[in-house]
């Protein structure tokens, strides 16, 4: 089996240690699981502007710096098979440019993806700081692997939970999740949520499918019955493959988020995967419900352009 060779472990040597301490266990985890070599990788900003020291000579002592902190943070777990760090400079504060310079980097070693926290702010906090974990899995062409505040462990890593709408992009992202699973020699499981329309979509408990009315218990099973179908062609093409599949079916959910999160919980999952674009039709998708995964769930959540 062809597991991971090279992960870059996104790190800021600055940061609060119990937000280091989530990646360092999920770390540990793929250490045992796989023959993977870590790299930390920090990228310094150094777009700062009114300093009285000369910007050059400012660069050269924040980077020493934080070589000496990496080389430091190396040394809190000898388990890792980690490799010397790299300190990186981005020119810009902008947190796109600096995820596309963590990327690029990324691209030239060749890497198998890219861990990084999501310290799990929300409301104001977050509008004010931003998010790089979240700008990161929307500019890197290279695999991301968020590690969420309630991140403890990866229990199984393979058991690959990929949530899907069985749109014709989710169907091309289904192929890279395939990929995923022979590099893991894991099982995935399919899960769609099929969500109970509530006002004012379906007024007064009907709606209008295929030029008649039905109830909305007939329209729920209707997109049931069409789902089931797509789930088992995209079954047996998989097992054609090789791969090892099933699907799940939530059909009293109100939540896609919270649908997720409890199965993933229930049945002890180690990677929650979802591409990271999206056509306008299957958005919501991508955007507050992988946010909300990368935030709330039990287990690291693996974003990747299904077009890339």
């Amino acid at each position: 089996m062809k597991t991971f060779q090279r992960i870059i472990w996104a790190t800021d040597p600055n940061e609060d240690k119990s937000f280091r301490h989530q990646s360092i266990e999920v770390l540990r985890d793929l250490s045992k699981k796989t023959k993977a070599k870590i790299e930390p990788v920090y990228v310094m900003n150094d777009g700062i502007v009114g300093l009285s020291v000369p910007k050059a000579d400012f660069s050269m002592k924040m980077r020493d710096s934080s070589y000496r902190a990496l080389n430091l943070l190396a040394k809190e777990d000898g388990s890792l098979n980690l490799t010397p760090s790299k300190v990186l400079v981005c020119s810009s504060s902008s947190a796109s440019k600096t995820a596309a310079t963590l990327d690029r980097y990324a691209q030239t070693k060749r890497a198998d993806f890219i861990l990084v926290n999501s310290h799990g702010r929300k409301g104001l906090k977050r509008a004010v700081l931003g998010s790089f974990a979240e700008t990161l899995t929307l500019h890197s062409k290279t695999p991301i692997l968020i590690s969420g505040p309630k991140t403890k462990h990866i229990r199984n890593l393979d058991r690959i939970l990929f949530p899907t709408d069985f749109s014709k992009e989710s169907k091309k992202a289904f192929a890279k999740v395939q990929d995923l699973a022979k590099k893991l020699d894991a099982k995935i499981t399919l899960f769609h949520v099929v969500l109970n329309p509530i006002e004012p979509i379906l007024a007064s408990g009907v709606g209008l499918l295929g030029g008649g009315f039905v109830t909305t218990e007939g329209y729920i099973n209707h997109n049931y019955t069409k789902q089931k179908k797509q789930a088992t062609q995209w079954i047996t093409e998989a097992k054609q493959n090789g791969l090892m599949v099933d699907s799940a079916f939530d059909i009293e959910g109100t939540s896609v988020i919270e649908s997720v999160l409890a199965y993933a919980k229930k049945k002890k999952l180690g990677l929650i995967a979802m591409a990271s674009e999206s056509s306008s039709v299957s958005a919501a998708l991508l955007g507050s419900i992988g946010r909300g995964l990368a935030r709330e769930a039990p287990c690291p959540v693996w974003f990747f352009r299904s077009k890339a």
